[in-house]
């Protein structure tokens, strides 16, 4: 199946915001996961980084890039 919408994954809001979806009562994982065209599994990946800290919603300031 091909992805509909490409979304960046990589960004830790983008993670942050499916893991926090996760949490609502009645949102399934799983349900998630496809909704995103991921596999399950890395959606619980990104829960495991969230509760250790790993993801952030918002950026640290000392890992955003100043202009030199």
């Amino acid at each position: 199946m091909s992805r509909k919408t490409k979304y960046d994954l990589s960004h830790g809001w983008f993670k942050a915001t499916a893991v926090e979806l996760t949490a609502l009562p009645g949102v399934h994982a799983k349900d998630v996961a496809e909704v995103i065209d991921i596999h399950p599994i890395m959606l619980y990946c990104w829960k495991k980084e969230y509760r250790y800290g790993d993801i952030m919603k918002k950026p640290d300031k000392s890992t955003l890039l100043t202009d030199i």
